[in-house]
């Protein structure tokens, strides 16, 4: 069985959740509650409404309007919509963990299955970009990196370029140190 981290503050603070009529409120729990790993919900409304009772009955252009930014459908055809800030709440470790070196290391099996999961789906370059606008890593491959490499970060020391080159080699797939396919 599966647990997730809720986020309470959403009931208090969260302006656009408290909006929310109840029945799309619930549809956004029971969302978070039955998708995978990284956020990715295989869209089953008939099932969702029989889950969430006689009183919740949507259509699905009314659920794509109403949630709006907050889903991203990744696949008409297979019906895989990703909740965008799934990944930044459930696993703010993985963000923190780009610019560190998590291959090799026991205590990061579970990010680098989440990176699997982000790849399998083709979300793993979009979760990149939103984590480096976001301010959790730096691009390697961008002129911005590339012009950070070896300088001194926010008072700490220059990443090794080893470190450097093992998190290149993971998101892109082609390192053997890490016994992973990905």
């Amino acid at each position: 069985m599966g647990k997730r981290m809720t986020d309470t503050d959403k009931w208090t603070n969260n302006r656009w959740f408290q909006r929310l009529p109840s029945k799309y409120k619930l549809l956004w729990l029971y969302m978070w509650d039955i998708c995978d790993n990284v956020g990715v919900w295989s869209a089953d409304f008939d099932l969702a409404m029989r889950m969430l009772g006689p009183n919740c009955t949507f259509t699905e252009d009314e659920v794509r309007e109403v949630f709006g930014k907050h889903i991203e459908v990744l696949n008409e055809e297979t019906r895989e919509w990703w909740i965008v800030e799934y990944c930044e709440f459930q696993h703010p470790d993985l963000c923190a963990k780009c610019n560190t070196s998590i291959a090799g290391d026991p205590r990061h099996k579970a990010l680098i299955s989440y990176i699997i999961l982000l790849k399998q789906h083709d979300l793993l370059d979009r979760f990149i970009e939103w984590s480096i606008s976001k301010g959790y890593a730096r691009g390697l491959d961008t002129p911005q990196g590339k012009a950070r490499q070896g300088t001194v970060r926010q008072g700490k020391e220059p990443i090794p370029e080893e470190v450097q080159t093992t998190i290149h080699e993971f998101i892109n797939g082609t390192s053997k140190k890490m016994e992973v396919d990905v």
